[in-house]
């Protein structure tokens, strides 16, 4: 009797080790596959976010209505080049005497559009103030406003160029340099060096932009520098297409350059000219640059 309780006893020991065990080396065998698959499973989420974040395959591109002419265009160019977003964003630029008054140019009335410049007028049937740069998403939806258009797509999609920095102080300095550009020199400096306008609409014209390029020289840090940090940002890329223009026809501008008394901004076209994306969109804008010079390369005054 004794005999068979201690044998009951310890078959029953037994089973709960094996139980005790079997559980262990469960929970072991679950974590360790946890431990790996964990990772795995989260690479793959991300992968998988990444890539309908950023349009994969089967999501139809956005399209970009610009011109090699438009230094306002010029800016989303860089912006495409160098977050590598060429096969999301497809580019279109108008051919021979299309896109005729040029990007920031279009702030004519539509009625001043040729007939024959299906371009433009394509442009101003997918948005109302018909300007281009202008970006359509897929749905349809139309972004226009270079800087509008360069700050969506940096958020949109995942930017190793970082145009836009991440701190809010060196952002505000950033977008400050573009909105001087933007308000006080972009928009006067085409009517003023390529257009015939009064005498006194000139004069009020350039003093704008001198105001601007002064504003502009007083916020650069000095030396063979960016605007703001030590990369290229929305600053560099909003100033240096319209100083291309300025370079090519400045002859109403002081001295003749916009860099005149302006040692600061002379030094930053110097850094900015050695950047690489910034090479490739100065090479497509000088392309435009008419080989007759009675040519205009705005297509002609208004």
């Amino acid at each position: 009797m004794l005999r068979s309780l201690v044998g009951s006893e310890m078959c029953i020991r037994d089973r709960y080790q094996r139980r005790v065990r079997g559980t262990l080396i469960d929970r072991f065998m679950a974590q360790s596959m946890k431990s790996v698959l964990g990772p795995l499973a989260a690479m793959a989420s991300c992968w998988l976010l990444r890539r309908w974040s950023s349009g994969g395959s089967g999501r139809a591109p956005m399209v970009l209505w610009s011109s090699l002419r438009s230094n306002f265009a010029a800016r989303v160019r860089y912006t495409i080049y160098a977050n590598r977003l060429e096969k999301h964003v497809v580019i279109k630029n108008p051919g021979g005497k299309e896109g005729s008054v040029g990007g920031g140019a279009c702030s004519l009335p539509a009625a001043t559009t040729a007939e024959d410049d299906t371009f433009m007028r394509a442009v101003r049937a997918r948005n109302a103030i018909g300007k281009i740069p202008l970006l359509v998403l897929p749905d349809g939806a139309a972004i226009p406003e270079s800087q509008i258009i360069v700050e969506f797509l940096e958020r949109r999609f995942e930017s190793p160029a970082k145009l836009l920095p991440h701190d809010p102080e060196s952002a505000a300095r950033a977008q400050l340099v573009a909105r001087i550009h933007d308000v006080y020199m972009g928009s006067h400096f085409l009517p003023c060096l390529f257009r015939e306008l009064s005498p006194e609409q000139t004069e009020l014209g350039l003093r704008w932009i001198h105001h601007a390029l002064d504003a502009l020289e007083g916020l650069h840090p000095g030396g063979e520098r960016f605007f703001v940090q030590d990369r290229v940002t929305v600053a560099d890329i909003a100033v240096a297409p319209t100083v291309v223009y300025m370079l090519v026809s400045g002859e109403k501008l002081k001295g003749g350059t916009p860099f005149f008394n302006r040692p600061k901004l002379k030094d930053w076209w110097a850094c900015m000219m050695r950047d690489v994306v910034w090479q490739r969109v100065y090479a497509e804008m000088e392309s435009m640059f008419p080989q007759n010079t009675e040519e205009h390369m705005f297509c002609g005054r208004v």
